[in-house]
């Protein structure tokens, strides 16, 4: 079997393409492209349909592919929620939440999910909406492809699967308890924290330029290097070497670039490594496609 994927931005597309043997994965290709994505036109389907159909060699052994938006094709907020609230309450709020951001539209134009987290008769609810015109664009891709969509995710929470570890079928743990996860894009920091191995939070800054970029990073230091996090885990298409000595040299070794491809579930890896940071959201999606085969 094998399992495309692809990281899908305003300005670049992510491609990779894994094998699947006997529940590992081989690394076959890692491919990425500079694109203009500024509408969902069918002159964009055809375009990005293209460069992954001339990227990918598609045959009998690939059936599906899978997507992972950047976080700034969706929707994203945490908000309190009563723990009790029952299924169908709770989808008639999600669509008022996001309403009261776009009041100029309704909340029907948006697909949204909400994952709860946390304890107590009060919760966290963390909303995912994507508009309905993106999925529509993913699924004319697909279609022009002759292949069919298996997950729609988010890349930063696609990229959250590469530090978990399964241990049963339906079972998987992180491998750090108290971490936070990084990602570090030209216009967005997006951030995760997680406790007793469970997710605690997430937020984002939208940056400029690397001034804005470099500054919210020292915030993110400055504001919890003493809060007991064993490590703070980086990850993104802006983190190259010069960045890395800059935050290394804060966190020291408490600092951690993502090597998506460090993991028992690869058997087979040629690829550099300063490359690996960059296809995390990419080899978290396909670990995903794995775990549901």
């Amino acid at each position: 079997m094998i399992f495309i994927t692809a990281k899908l931005g305003g300005e670049r597309l992510d491609l990779v393409e894994v094998e699947e043997l006997s529940k590992k994965l081989i690394l076959k290709k890692t491919l990425s492209y500079n694109i203009n994505l500024n509408s969902f036109s069918p002159g964009k389907v055809e375009e990005i349909a293209s460069l992954i159909s001339s990227s990918i060699r598609i045959n009998e052994k690939i059936t599906r592919i899978s997507f992972c938006l950047e976080t700034d094709f969706a929707f994203l907020n945490v908000i309190p929620v009563d723990a009790d609230l029952p299924d169908q309450d709770l989808n008639e709020h999600l669509l008022w939440e996001i309403s009261q951001y776009f009041p100029d539209e309704s909340g029907q134009g948006f697909i949204v999910k909400g994952y709860k987290f946390g304890s107590g008769k009060i919760q966290r609810l963390l909303i995912a909406g994507v508009r309905k015109e993106i999925v529509s664009f993913l699924k004319s891709i697909v279609d022009r492809l002759n292949l069919k969509i298996q997950i729609i995710d988010i890349d930063h929470f696609s990229a959250e699967n590469c530090l978990r570890e399964r241990i049963s079928p339906v079972r998987s743990r992180y491998f750090y308890s108290d971490f936070m996860l990084v990602g570090l894009k030209r216009k967005r920091i997006d951030v995760s924290v997680f406790k007793d191995y469970e997710f605690q939070r997430y937020f984002y800054w939208i940056v400029g330029n690397e001034s804005d970029l470099r500054y919210f990073v020292i915030k993110l230091i400055n504001d919890n290097v003493l809060a007991g996090f064993e490590k703070f885990v980086f990850y993104g298409d802006v983190l190259d070497g010069n960045m890395i000595d800059f935050i290394s040299g804060m966190l020291g070794n408490k600092f951690l670039v993502l090597n998506p491809l460090d993991s028992p579930l690869f058997l087979d890896v040629k690829v550099d490594p300063k490359l690996a940071p960059v296809y995390a959201p990419n080899i978290g999606l396909a670990f995903r496609m794995l775990w549901s085969e």
